[in-house]
C-alpha cells in the first residue's frame, strides 16, 4: 500500500504525504463522532417527551468520550504505523526494482509494507470495524 501527493503543502511546504493522509483520517474521524454525537442528542430530546430510555448524564458524555478516545487512539497508531525512507527504498528495490527510478523521483512518495507493521495497521482497523 502506498501513495504520494502533489499538492501544495507537499511541493511548497514538504509535508509528507503520511502526515496529510493522518490529518484526513482525523478530520473525517472527528466528523463521524460529531455526527454521532448529533443523532445523541436527538435521541435525548425525542425520548424526553415520555421519559422513556432517557440516558443517563454520564452514561452519555461516556458514549461521546469513547468515541473521540478511539478516534484518537486510532490517529496515533496509523501514525506511528510510517516506515523510514530507508526501509521504503528497501521495499522498492526488493519488490518492483522495474520502477525504483520513477519512484524515487517522487519525494512525497509513501509507501506501508505489510510486513513491517502489521500489529500496528491491524489495531487502526480493529478499532475502526469496532
Amino acid at each position: 500500500m502506498g501513495g504520494y501527493t502533489t499538492g501544495i503543502l507537499a511541493t511548497w511546504f514538504g509535508i509528507s504525504s503520511h502526515v496529510q493522509m493522518t490529518i484526513m483520517i482525523f478530520n473525517m474521524g472527528m466528523q463521524a463522532v460529531a455526527i454521532f454525537q448529533t443523532f445523541l442528542a436527538k435521541h435525548q430530546a425525542i425520548v424526553s417527551i415520555d421519559r422513556r430510555r432517557v440516558l443517563r448524564k454520564l452514561f452519555y458524555w461516556g458514549l461521546v468520550g469513547i468515541g473521540y478516545f478511539l478516534t484518537i487512539v486510532t490517529i496515533w497508531l496509523y501514525y506511528l504505523g510510517d516506515i523510514s525512507k530507508e526501509q521504503q527504498i528497501e521495499y522498492i528495490r526488493k519488490n518492483i526494482p522495474n520502477l525504483e527510478q520513477i519512484l524515487m523521483s517522487n519525494p512525497s512518495l509513501d509507501i506501508y509494507d505489510r510486513n513491517a507493521n502489521p500489529l500496528i495497521l491491524y489495531a487502526c482497523f480493529a478499532i475502526d470495524v469496532s
